[in-house]
């Protein structure tokens, strides 16, 4: 069911939260098809094609992380911004009630499956580390592959905080700059990569220039800013001149995953038309998807368990099949975490600090 827009400001938040849920399911079902290339199943010629082409070609798990990340710009900021009194206090409260009690049960139900399963032996020093969610600082590795981006995440944080700190979160040239400089970073990074053949972390700079370009769409289209949007087009055209070397330079060799430049190239222009498009010309929303895109967080954490259960007794014939049961099992078991979990947390956050102004 889609429902027309109501205010500008609750329709394209509204479709925010489409977008997340939307991105939420491109990961979900990039990681079925990781599973069906990994564990070689004896899936359909034509499951196989799609497999390669969205693997290789449009890279759904990209698509979604760029969407998570330009999204995160366009709202994390804004409620440092938005609150009067204790701003500081009231971002942090709010962002570790938002944060950790869902990624503490993913990692209870990740030891809990591996326990079950036995596929890898349980390093508890890591384990206790993994609850900090700093753990890749200190050399650790994730205990779910998708914990990487949580630790750009609080690294946005950290900027933001700083940024506001000296009065400098809404300086749109500053948050230009801090683009720019983040994709040439990418880009020095990736010739580094390629020619010295060393891993350098490519998605870091590029995962803050997208989260500081959803800082200036909201400038853009929510708060309309004509600044912001000039800003915005000449922009583009640092992203497009940057984006092609970048992709090249680290894949050109395809990694163990398949990826490409050419996938990694198309995936980051795509996430990046899907949320602009969105912001800048919001028509309609849909109310499952919307709802899905609340959620999506806890989908984002637990959908790698859902699958590693799933595996561990079925081998599934059909890869169509398997997507449609993983995201069945996975947004079942996220709602009940997010209601029974996420969303009670997130409400306690807010009253810690509203008992602190009476």
């Amino acid at each position: 069911m889609l429902t027309p827009m109501q205010t500008p400001e609750s329709s394209r938040l509204n479709h925010l939260d489409m977008l997340r849920g939307l991105a939420a399911l491109g990961v979900v079902l990039y990681h079925c098809l990781t599973a069906a290339n990994r564990y070689q199943w004896p899936i359909a010629d034509f499951e196989k094609a799609f497999q390669q082409f969205f693997i290789a070609y449009l890279n759904l798990g990209k698509i979604g992380v760029v969407v998570f990340f330009i999204v995160s710009g366009l709202v994390i900021p804004a409620s440092l911004l938005r609150s009067k009194k204790q701003p500081l206090k009231k971002f942090l409260v709010g962002r570790i009630a938002r944060l950790y009690p869902a990624y503490w049960v993913s990692i209870i139900g990740a030891v809990g499956a591996l326990t079950l399963i036995g596929s890898q032996p349980i390093v508890w020093p890591d384990i206790f580390t993994n609850f900090t969610m700093l753990q890749q600082f200190i050399g650790v590795p994730n205990l779910l592959s998708v914990y990487w981006t949580l630790q750009i995440e609080i690294i946005f944080y950290l900027l933001c905080v700083g940024l506001y700190l000296c009065n400098m979160l809404k300086n749109t040239q500053l948050i230009s700059a801090i683009v720019i400089l983040n994709l040439l970073g990418a880009l020095v990074g990736a010739i580094i990569r390629d020619q010295l053949e060393l891993k350098l972390p490519i998605a870091l700079p590029l995962g803050l220039a997208c989260m500081f370009l959803g800082i200036l769409l909201r400038q853009a289209y929510l708060e309309n800013n004509p600044t912001s949007k000039k800003h915005l087009i000449w922009l583009m055209g640092v992203w497009v001149i940057c984006m092609p070397f970048i992709a090249w330079f680290a894949y050109r060799t395809p990694n163990e995953f398949g990826e490409t430049g050419l996938g990694y190239l198309l995936s980051y222009f795509v996430g990046l038309a899907a949320v602009w498009g969105v912001v800048a010309c919001p028509r309609y929303y849909g109310k499952v998807l919307a709802w899905l895109g609340e959620i999506s967080y806890s989908v984002y954490l637990l959908h790698g368990i859902m699958i590693s259960l799933l595996t561990w007794y079925w081998v599934p014939s059909s890869l169509l099949a398997f997507g449609f049961v993983t995201v069945l099992f996975t947004v079942f078991v996220s709602a009940v975490v997010f209601y029974a979990v996420e969303k009670p947390c997130i409400a306690y956050g807010r009253y810690i600090m509203q008992k602190e102004k009476k």
